[in-house]
């Protein structure tokens, strides 16, 4: 049986700190609750003298992008290794990527440090784990945990009361029965123009495809099926908007591109959406039967386009929404909690 928050607590919260207020990481430690101590440290605390006494009384540091927490200066990240030695607190990395998100090797010697010192890796799949194993050189007795990426339905209730037909008006989205969406940010190796070219290829007039995420080199064919918008950062609401408007999801990532996992599976599962994947091992591992197989190739993808069918995306969307509840982060806290107790310097 899987622990729980309430298992075994300890009599004193652990002291963890942290870096991060991004969506990922809030939502893990707000379900953490009262069994950790939150810290914030910013990368402002890595240039002062008492870094080291800032540090005493913490038992973990928890990183998720050691890039955007020490940044483009390595000299931070060896000041912020050597503190983590002084004062005697394990470090913790959730490695959300493979590489830092800065595509210059420049910064991969960061990514080198913190392998080296980390004493426990958290990884969103097994694959992963097995090809951050593969890249960088960690220290022989890190702890090495897959612990799945969780789902953003706590964040999308308003996505679940919007109408569909409303939410597809708002956006001048011509009529579909099912209606595609590509989300999230672009990213070099995600092949949004492949799937749109694909898509255009195809003879099926009741499919239709939103492009939310175009990037500067992408046209949208001419083809009154599909309809793009460039890629900006919208508020929840508005994002929850045109959320609803889509029957499917699709996630055209390049399997041999450098990315080890993608935050849009946490869409696609908060809502118990179907969704049409590349042959990516993650969304393969990650998804499982919640995704329909269409392929890395143009041809593949329009095969699969013109064989998609409404048992198929119903089979894919029950299994979607059977994700919820294992990819809850009431169910993930636990996990990471367990970790973050393993490699503490204090018993706990």
């Amino acid at each position: 049986m899987a622990p729980t928050l309430d298992d075994a607590a300890p009599p004193m919260p652990l002291q963890v700190a942290t870096d991060s207020g991004h969506v990922y990481h809030r939502s893990l430690y707000d379900a953490l609750g009262d069994a950790v101590s939150e810290r914030q440290i910013i990368q402002d605390h890595l240039r002062r003298d008492d870094l080291i006494e800032r540090l005493r009384d913490v038992d973990v540091l928890h990183l998720h992008w050691p890039e955007w927490f020490v940044g483009a200066e390595l000299d931070l990240g060896r000041r912020l290794v050597a503190a983590l030695d002084a004062a005697d607190v394990a470090l913790v990395w959730t490695q959300h990527n493979l590489i830092p998100h800065w595509d210059d090797p420049a910064h991969e010697p960061l990514y080198e440090l913190i392998a080296r010192r980390a004493d426990a890796v958290i990884h969103h799949s097994r694959w992963g784990r097995d090809r951050a194993l593969a890249r960088w050189r960690y220290r022989d007795d890190a702890v090495h945990e897959v612990i799945p990426h969780g789902h953003w339905g706590h964040l999308m209730g308003g996505a679940r009361s919007i109408d569909r037909t409303a939410a597809a008006a708002e956006l001048a989205l011509p009529d579909a029965a099912v209606r595609i969406g590509i989300i999230g940010a672009p990213r070099r190796d995600k092949h949004v123009q492949r799937f749109m070219d694909a898509f255009a290829a195809t003879a099926r007039t009741d499919l239709g495809l939103v492009v939310l995420c175009l990037g500067e080199d992408e046209v949208v064919p001419d083809d009154p099926r599909i309809v793009g918008f460039p890629y900006e950062y919208v508020e929840r609401a508005t994002y929850d908007r045109r959320l609803a408007a889509l029957d499917a999801l699709a996630l055209p990532f390049d399997p041999e591109g450098q990315m080890l996992t993608t935050g849009v599976v946490g869409d696609a599962v908060g809502l118990g959406l179907p969704t049409l994947v590349s042959d990516w091992p993650f969304l393969v591992e990650a998804l499982g039967d919640a995704g329909i197989p269409v392929g890395s190739t143009p041809q593949s993808i329009a095969a699969a386009l013109e064989a998609l069918t409404a048992d198929q995306l119903d089979v894919a969307a029950a299994a979607s929404r059977a994700l919820q509840v294992p990819l809850s982060w009431a169910q993930l806290a636990p996990r990471t909690l367990a970790v973050l107790r393993a490699v503490s310097t204090t018993p706990h």
